[in-house]
């Protein structure tokens, strides 16, 4: 369970600031007609003073027609349940344009916001990543978000609604007598006191409850994923993950219950507080209507109960609003705070694409967020244009962390990188549109087989018949032309008729994303032949000169057969390159290399 010093306690952006913000958040998100419609809906703020002083004028002339019929006073009634009538079809009305409003604002704000959040999310500096809290903050606004953020806006608009409509019942009520407009008033409060308390509870009991509840649905995704439901069928892992459900639903109903259980007794106390205020304010209007030199009369006692009832209700309504501003503040805060963290600056993505791009590596040091560790530890290398280069080395050497870099996913803490004489920060965009790569944990995406190919290469358009050629060079024309609608079948179980595909041709698709990428000057392929059967593997290996072309290729493999393929190889040890040349270079040192390849050439020799 997360700590309490774990969760920032601090001030959210603040009614005020909620106010402003949503406000800025319903203009610039929707059109002036859904804002119009929302206008129109605060005249129904006004409808319920007009209701009270319509009942209370029905039934003082309810009491003068027993008292005195005439048609004067008939005349009256019929006018008063004519208006009232009226100010029912006003009020149905209203509430139809506010319904078709809220539905369209609230699609408008939760799309606006969701867009520019995952357009942050798709920017985001990738070494964030690696930070749990700043990791956790994503998982938790893109959780919250959507449920919370839309309301922002209903509860600025309800503040608005409740003052209209506290000001409109008030005036009533003075009317009659200001002490007792004073005694209602005042019994809302303890209620509203303890809404407020309950509210800004409630958020943090929602951040306390956070990291136990992504571990239970991560568990109940566990048993819809495809990838990890044949395996916990074969090895019978369902009734350990299942009572790891259950225990992190019986912790979370612990902590929740008592929540509830201490804000029942305060609701009780409140509402008791406020019955007896309605009850002593009806008490004051018979004592007055009893007074012979008193106008009061039985219509005083119904406005005042109708007064009454809707003052309590509507201060609830509106510390109700405050609060929910107050809480969703908190989330607001938490959506700006990650909207300031750093984006990566694609630059120089427009320019053309060199025809020589080498790489160096000049005395680069690097360690993961929050480590001390270096993981990679003074790399000097150069990669010349077009070079074949084999990386290899135990499990943690530094093999994937030295592609990570290559590829701007992380900066260096010392040294450089430099793409074609430029240091990469200054050229990133153009590195990231030059690099065509197959990693070892490669996309499945649940769409159609050429949308799978096609997301290769978005800087272009690509014809079909540049994605028919694609699958042809990454072995995949053959099994696609199989299926009923080939290019069109739609890949995963999103759509009715799923179709999935095997590891290997999974990963032939990502290939072909590669190769799409014709204009590429660099490809880097993690552990490219991981999922292919040894055919598929032999017949890329056969043609990998050709696949890879004039490009510079960096391959990462354990399958060290794989690397006489190489122009050259560099030996991966604790985070150094320890060793360098090819590979008959490298077996006659009689170094790490030599130790590696013979270890596995053991297994293929008699």
């Amino acid at each position: 369970m997360t700590s309490n010093k774990q969760i920032d306690r601090g001030k959210g952006v603040g009614i005020a600031g909620t106010i402003v913000t949503s406000g800025k958040l319903l203009f610039q998100a929707c059109q002036s007609k859904e804002i119009l419609l929302l206008a129109v809906g605060l005249l129904g703020s006004l409808i319920p003073s007009g209701m009270l002083f319509l009942h209370k004028r029905f039934f003082n002339y309810a009491e003068q027609i027993v008292a005195d019929p005439s048609q004067t006073v008939l005349m009256g009634i019929i006018s008063t349940l004519a208006l009232w009538s009226g100010l029912m079809l006003v009020q149905w009305v209203i509430g139809i344009l506010e319904a078709h409003a809220g539905r369209l604002v609230s699609a408008r704000i939760n799309n606006y916001m969701m867009d520019r959040m995952l357009a942050k999310i798709a920017s985001i500096r990738y070494e964030y990543m690696d930070t749990p809290e700043v990791f956790n903050k994503l998982e938790w606004v893109s959780n919250e978000l959507p449920d919370r953020i839309s309301g922002v806006v209903y509860s600025t608009i309800g503040v608005v609604s409740s003052f209209i409509t506290m000001g409109s019942v008030g005036a009533l009520a003075l009317t009659e007598d200001w002490r007792i407009a004073l005694l209602i008033l005042a019994g809302a409060v303890p209620a509203c006191i303890f809404m407020q308390l309950q509210n800004i509870e409630g958020y943090y009991r929602a951040q306390l409850e956070a990291p136990e509840m992504r571990q239970q649905w991560y568990v109940f995704r566990l048993f819809t994923r495809r990838d990890s439901i044949r395996e916990m069928r074969v090895g019978q892992y369902s009734k350990y993950l299942m009572d790891k459900w259950a225990e992190l639903s019986l912790r979370l109903r612990d902590h929740r219950y008592k929540y509830i259980r201490k804000y029942y007794f305060f609701n009780l106390l409140s509402n008791i507080s406020g019955y007896a205020t309605i009850g002593l304010a009806l008490w004051l209007i018979c004592r007055r209507i009893m007074d012979p030199e008193s106008s009061a009369a039985i219509g005083s006692f119904v406005l005042i109960y109708g007064v009454a009832n809707t003052l309590q209700g509507t201060m609830k309504s509106l510390f109700s609003d405050i609060s929910a501003m107050a809480a969703t503040g908190k989330y607001l805060k938490d959506y700006f705070n990650l909207l300031q963290y750093d984006s990566e600056e694609l630059r120089a993505e427009g320019k053309s694409i060199p025809k020589h791009a080498d790489i160096t590596f000049e005395n680069v040091w690097f360690s993961y967020p929050n480590t001390d560790r270096y993981v990679l530890q003074d790399i000097n290398v150069t990669i010349k244009q077009g070079e074949k280069i084999a990386i290899v080395g135990e499990n943690g050497s530094g093999k994937s962390t030295f592609v990570a870099l290559l590829c701007g996913l992380y900066r260096p803490q010392e040294g450089k990188i430099t793409i074609a004489e430029k240091e990469l920060p200054e050229v990133l965009g153009l590195m990231r549109r030059a690099t065509s790569f197959v990693f070892q944990d490669f996309g499945r995406y649940q769409l159609t087989v050429a949308d799978n190919i096609r997301i290769g290469n978005t800087y272009r358009e690509l014809p079909d018949g540049e994605i028919v050629t694609a699958a042809k060079r990454a072995d995949a024309h053959s099994f696609i032309q199989e299926m009923e609608e080939k290019y069109d079948t739609f890949l995963g179980n999103l759509e009715k008729g799923r179709t999935d595909l095997s590891g290997g041709q999974w990963q032939k698709l990502a290939f072909a994303r590669a190769v799409i990428r014709r204009e590429a000057k660099v490809m880097i392929l993690d552990e490219q032949t991981a999922a292919l059967d040894p055919i598929s593997e032999a017949k890329f290996y056969r043609e990998f000169r050709e696949l890879t072309g004039d490009r510079t290729a960096i391959m990462i493999s354990h399958r060290l057969g794989a690397t006489k393929l190489a122009d050259r190889i560099l030996v991966f040890h604790e985070g150094r390159i320890v060793e360098e040349g090819t590979h008959e270079e490298l077996i006659n040192k009689n170094g790490l290399y030599t130790q590696m390849y013979e270890a596995q050439a053991q297994w293929y020799t008699a």
